[in-house]
């Protein structure tokens, strides 16, 4: 299959380098993927549609008695920041442009965790620590863990660890794939960096 980059993508459809590169933290580019930190594009890729035009839909339809089509949830990633390309020294600029809050807040909780401020980290992450949707959650627990622990807060770390273990004994087959290899990543890299048994 051919690739077309960022840049490529965004000369083939005249938008700015940002929006395709929102489109593609954002899940909208079906098939896009990294490669060496770079997101490469399927070349036949369309251009999306504006979502506002879209979200007009379902207001027409419900206007002329047609039912309405299910509301789609946000496709969200573990540790946004971390996956997501921006130019040195314009971090805040990209999450910032995050238009998912609960996935800028983790974006921002990630930043001041490497950024020093685990405090804030700290903050940002905690109401996250039992929410329902996986990516969340285990973003959270994995900040959370890592900001207490530059706190010496170890019993709150361990916390967010078991946390973590118990949403993972709890999860059924009908979890999907990639809420599953999530978990495992976030599960070993936590228990590794704090030289625990990986379960």
């Amino acid at each position: 299959m051919e690739y077309m980059s960022i840049k490529q993508a965004a000369e083939k459809w005249k938008v700015s380098e940002r929006l395709v590169q929102r489109y593609c933290t954002d899940g909208r580019l079906e098939g896009a993927a990294k490669f060496g930190g770079a997101w490469q594009i399927p070349a036949n890729t369309e251009k999306p549609g504006d979502p506002r035009k879209a979200a007009d839909r379902p207001k027409k339809q419900a206007a002329k008695g047609k039912p309405q089509a299910k509301e789609n949830k946000p496709h969200r990633v573990a540790m946004p920041l971390l996956n997501t390309a921006f130019v040195p020294g314009h971090c805040m600029e990209s999450i910032v442009q995050m238009e998912d809050p609960d996935t800028r807040n983790i974006a921002l909780a990630e930043y001041y965790y490497f950024s020093g401020q685990a405090e804030k980290a700290s903050e940002l992450a905690e109401p996250y620590l039992e929410h329902q949707d996986f990516s969340l959650k285990f973003s959270a627990c994995f900040i959370y863990t890592y900001a207490n622990l530059a706190l010496n807060r170890i019993p709150k770390s361990r916390q967010a660890m078991d946390i973590l273990q118990t949403t993972i004994a709890a999860m059924s087959e009908n979890t999907s794939a990639e809420d599953r290899a999530i978990a495992t990543c976030v599960s070993t890299g936590v228990s590794v960096l704090l030289h625990l048994f990986c379960h």
